[in-house]
């Protein structure tokens, strides 16, 4: 549906005009370029997430000497997407190379890949959603918590952007109730 919706984006303002008029048309529309903003926000907000983490992952394990330090950084910036489980996978998948080092080593990897986490759980994903989108970060752990009760991973990778779409609907839909 969202691929179709995209190839159709450019006619829908007069498509919904023919069949919904031009009061509800106008609504729909303000709903619909308000949801795109706080959608393009939370795709940033993500790649800032993915770049952040990402780094941070790659300094750690190059300082600790980690083999294949700079591939360990580009799938812990990519498995960013998914919250809690793509960092676990990342400290897996570091944890067996640094295994290969010494069991010192290993052990200082696992303490890097927790102390990350935390960070990214903690600090730097609501501060970030806060800023890109004007998410807060309340908002966002409580989303995030919902979204994994309620569907797994999926429900976290979905949770902030449903969030998002839900609560913009219902502001311009109160907002039009108001103003009329």
């Amino acid at each position: 549906i969202t691929f179709y919706m995209l190839l159709e984006r450019k006619d829908m303002d007069k498509k919904a005009k023919v069949i919904l008029g031009e009061d509800k048309a106008g609504i729909l529309i303000k709903v619909v370029d308000k949801v795109e903003d706080r959608l393009v926000g939370w795709s940033k907000a993500e790649l800032s997430l993915m770049a952040i983490v990402g780094l941070m992952s790659y300094i750690g394990y190059m300082i600790l000497g980690l083999d294949f330090a700079l591939a360990l950084g580009i799938v812990a910036a990519i498995l960013e997407l998914i919250p809690n489980i793509g960092p676990t996978i990342t400290s897996i998948l570091a944890l067996i190379v640094a295994l290969n080092k010494s069991i010192p080593v290993a052990i200082l990897t696992v303490i890097w890949g927790i102390l990350v986490q935390q960070l990214e759980n903690n600090l730097i994903v609501p501060k970030v959603m806060k800023k890109q989108v004007g998410l807060s970060p309340v908002i966002t752990i409580f989303a995030l918590a919902v979204g994994a009760k309620v569907a797994g991973v999926m429900g976290t990778i979905l949770a902030i952007p449903s969030y998002l779409t839900i609560e913009t609907v219902v502001k311009v839909l109160t907002e039009e109730k108001k103003g009329k």
